[in-house]
């Protein structure tokens, strides 16, 4: 059985049985993890290309957690009715993410916070177009130097805008000029290893997920 540690990242592929024009429209993929002490909580996968689905997930409990994907095509057996489970097992490491968990509001809500109650100083630094101008080695190199400047917030874009009109292999992050009409997958896979590299660091990531100037 996988093992993942506490509120590590739980990832599941999938194959979908389908070909569908717009997969990120056409068709919602959800899965739902029990917990051991029998919550549930809900996510949606994402289409990563091709037939291929993925599904990612922070445990928050240890023990053994069980999961279901339902599809909105009910006829996609690749996609619809899936099952599985893993072990979430402690953290034993020193990165304060792992060690503390994710953030939220004080009681009072005057305040950051971890999740066990440790209070979270948000000093950021906002690398803009670092994330998909950057290639895996600066990027280390940026975040390692950040992480000894003491700063425990990276903010950044997550697609092309003003001054980063393309990625680092000159490619742009979707079509469509009024809604998205189409994806790249590739754009967004090259930023996958760079986003997961923020957290890595006990860096919190903090995206900007989609930028839109309204001057045209």
């Amino acid at each position: 059985m996988m093992a993942v540690h506490k509120w590590g990242v739980f990832e599941a592929e999938y194959t979908s049985s389908y070909s569908y024009e717009r997969p990120f429209r056409d068709v919602v993929v959800t899965c739902t993890f029990t917990s051991p002490s029998g919550r549930q909580v809900s996510v949606e996968a994402f289409w990563d290309g091709g037939l291929s689905w993925r599904v990612r997930f922070m445990p928050d409990e240890i023990g053994t957690w069980k999961y279901q994907t339902s599809c909105s095509d009910k006829q996609n057996t690749g996609l619809h009715e899936q099952y599985g489970s893993f072990e979430c097992i402690p953290y034993g490491g020193i990165n304060p993410l792992y060690v503390h968990g994710p953030l939220k509001l004080s009681d009072n809500r005057r305040y950051l916070i971890h999740e066990d109650g440790t209070p979270f100083f948000w000093l950021a630094d906002t690398a803009w177009n670092g994330m998909i101008g950057a290639s895996i080695d600066e990027w280390e190199e940026y975040l390692r130097f950040r992480k000894e400047q003491g700063f425990t917030v990276i903010q950044f874009v997550m697609t092309h805008w003003r001054g980063g009109p393309c990625d680092i292999k000159g490619e742009k992050a979707h079509e469509g000029k009024d809604r998205i009409e189409r994806l790249n997958v590739s754009f967004f896979k090259r930023i996958d290893p760079k986003f997961a590299m923020v957290n890595e660091y006990g860096l919190v990531a903090a995206p900007v997920l989609l930028w839109r100037s309204l001057i045209r």
